[in-house]
């Protein structure tokens, strides 16, 4: 059974890892883009990245 008492700072506590927790998310997306835009698309022989340039079919 959930205390009472305990029941904000738990709250606040949950609230605050899902907080941090996007916002690392957020971090590392930075990263990522920044590491992405440093490297060719194109080196003049083919993509760089395997995906570039494909189509992919994808049914839902």
């Amino acid at each position: 059974m959930i205390d009472p008492a305990m029941t904000p700072g738990a709250i606040k506590t949950g609230m605050l890892a899902l907080r941090m927790a996007v916002q690392q998310e957020r971090d590392s997306a930075v990263l990522a883009l920044r590491e992405a835009e440093k490297s060719p698309a194109f080196d003049g022989k083919s993509a760089s990245a395997p995906h570039v340039g494909n189509i992919m079919d994808i049914d839902v």
